[in-house]
């Protein structure tokens, strides 16, 4: 078998190219002045508990939550909300993701570089994922994070964590980083 060891400056410089990449704006942020409610008008809303689709629906939410659902024209804007034309849209329940690290770097291997949690965090929430269970964390803020989202200083899905990477000698992910990582990890 042929050593890996000249390729080790190659993939030195590969990887620190991916390093300096620039990260994409955000797709999720939090209003600067955010409007007391936000009232969705002709939505569809998939009831999940019926197992139907409920055509035309006047959607109130206030405080981040849904205050009512009527038939469109059923509810009337309260002062001061954000006033949002859905028709043809669907409103669906947030999503649970069941296994998701957030102290990973999604990119391809070949544009890998340090995790950055915030934009994690939007991602989940552009996708709909409103609900996370990070499994293990290996940086050792997984309690620290979750604590942030829920007292509102970071924008990101509730979490639920086991906190940090724990596991036995020559345990998961031993075996994927001996077959998948370069020979100087």
């Amino acid at each position: 078998m042929k050593s890996l060891a000249p390729l080790a400056p190659i993939a030195l410089v590969v990887a620190l190219l991916g390093c300096g990449a620039p990260r994409p704006a955000a797709q999720v942020r939090r209003p600067a002045d955010p409007p007391e409610a936000v009232l969705l008008r002709d939505v569809d809303v998939l009831d999940v508990a019926g197992g139907a689709v409920q055509r035309g629906r006047d959607v109130l939410l206030r405080e981040g939550r849904i205050a009512g659902i009527e038939p469109t024209g059923g509810i009337e804007a309260p002062d001061g909300a954000l006033v949002m034309d859905a028709a043809g849209a669907t409103l669906v329940p947030g999503l649970v993701d069941m296994h998701g690290h957030l102290n990973v770097d999604p990119s391809p291997t070949w544009a890998r570089s340090t995790p950055d949690i915030d934009a994690n965090l939007q991602a989940y929430l552009y996708a709909g994922v409103t609900t996370l269970m990070d499994p293990g964390d290996g940086s050792g803020d997984a309690f620290s994070r979750r604590d942030q989202v829920a007292a509102g200083e970071r924008l990101g899905p509730h979490i639920y964590t086991a906190g940090p990477l724990l596991t036995v000698t020559g345990g998961h992910p031993r075996a994927l980083v001996s077959a998948f990582a370069p020979w100087w990890i």
